[in-house]
Protein backbone atom coordinates (compact mmCIF):
# COMPACT_ATOMS: atom_id res chain seq x y z
CA UNK A 1 0.00 0.00 0.00
CA UNK A 2 2.58 2.44 0.81
CA UNK A 3 4.92 1.79 -2.29
CA UNK A 4 1.39 1.94 -4.52
CA UNK A 5 1.17 6.19 -2.87
CA UNK A 6 4.90 6.66 -3.14
CA UNK A 7 4.64 5.59 -7.15
CA UNK A 8 1.60 7.78 -7.41
CA UNK A 9 3.26 10.82 -5.56
CA UNK A 10 6.41 10.13 -8.14
CA UNK A 11 4.13 10.32 -11.12
CA UNK A 12 2.33 13.31 -9.52
CA UNK A 13 6.23 14.80 -9.36
CA UNK A 14 6.91 14.24 -12.75
CA UNK A 15 3.80 15.67 -14.13
CA UNK A 16 4.03 18.93 -12.42
CA UNK A 17 7.22 19.19 -13.44
CA UNK A 18 6.58 18.73 -17.07
CA UNK A 19 3.41 21.32 -17.28
CA UNK A 20 5.99 23.63 -15.84
CA UNK A 21 8.12 23.07 -18.60
CA UNK A 22 5.46 23.18 -20.96
CA UNK A 23 4.11 26.81 -19.46
CA UNK A 24 7.78 28.34 -19.75
CA UNK A 25 8.34 26.82 -23.30
CA UNK A 26 4.81 28.63 -24.41
CA UNK A 27 5.44 32.02 -22.34
CA UNK A 28 9.00 32.27 -24.22
CA UNK A 29 6.92 31.32 -27.34
CA UNK A 30 4.53 34.47 -26.75
CA UNK A 31 8.01 36.32 -25.81
CA UNK A 32 9.53 35.83 -29.15
CA UNK A 33 8.95 38.68 -31.09
CA UNK A 34 10.41 41.35 -28.60
CA UNK A 35 13.48 39.27 -28.08
CA UNK A 36 13.99 39.20 -31.85
CA UNK A 37 13.56 43.29 -31.92
CA UNK A 38 15.52 43.50 -28.75
CA UNK A 39 18.30 41.54 -29.40
CA UNK A 40 18.32 42.17 -33.35
CA UNK A 41 18.93 38.43 -33.99
CA UNK A 42 17.84 36.02 -36.92
CA UNK A 43 15.70 33.39 -36.54
CA UNK A 44 18.10 30.46 -36.25
CA UNK A 45 19.97 32.52 -33.51
CA UNK A 46 16.59 32.57 -31.98
CA UNK A 47 15.49 29.13 -32.28
CA UNK A 48 19.10 27.71 -30.92
CA UNK A 49 19.00 30.21 -27.67
CA UNK A 50 14.90 28.71 -27.24
CA UNK A 51 16.13 25.13 -27.44
CA UNK A 52 19.12 25.83 -25.11
CA UNK A 53 17.16 27.38 -22.78
CA UNK A 54 14.46 24.58 -22.52
CA UNK A 55 16.86 22.08 -22.34
CA UNK A 56 18.61 23.87 -18.94
CA UNK A 57 15.40 24.45 -17.18
CA UNK A 58 13.94 21.03 -17.86
CA UNK A 59 17.40 19.67 -16.65
CA UNK A 60 17.40 21.83 -13.42
CA UNK A 61 14.07 21.19 -12.90
CA UNK A 62 14.75 17.16 -13.26
CA UNK A 63 17.44 16.85 -11.40
CA UNK A 64 15.90 18.44 -8.61
CA UNK A 65 14.46 15.27 -7.32
CA UNK A 66 17.46 12.92 -7.64
CA UNK A 67 19.70 15.90 -5.46
CA UNK A 68 17.10 15.61 -2.83
CA UNK A 69 17.27 12.74 -2.32
CA UNK A 70 21.09 12.22 -2.15
CA UNK A 71 20.65 14.95 0.56
CA UNK A 72 18.15 13.07 2.33
CA UNK A 73 15.44 15.64 2.11
CA UNK A 74 12.88 13.95 0.12
CA UNK A 75 9.83 16.50 -0.17
CA UNK A 76 12.37 19.42 -1.57
CA UNK A 77 10.64 18.73 -5.05
CA UNK A 78 8.00 20.87 -4.08
CA UNK A 79 9.33 23.78 -2.83
CA UNK A 80 11.59 23.59 -5.83
CA UNK A 81 8.11 23.38 -8.17
CA UNK A 82 6.95 26.42 -5.95
CA UNK A 83 9.77 28.65 -5.97
CA UNK A 84 10.10 27.81 -10.21
CA UNK A 85 6.65 28.65 -10.79
CA UNK A 86 6.51 31.92 -8.81
CA UNK A 87 8.17 34.01 -11.22
CA UNK A 88 5.59 32.29 -13.92
CA UNK A 89 2.66 33.59 -11.63
CA UNK A 90 4.59 37.23 -11.80
CA UNK A 91 4.50 37.16 -15.78
CA UNK A 92 0.88 35.43 -16.48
Amino acid sequence: MNTEKNQRLVLLAANISYILVLLDSSIVNVALPAIRNGLAIGTDTLQWMVNVYLVIFASLLLSGGPCATASARKPSIWPACCCLSLPHCYVV
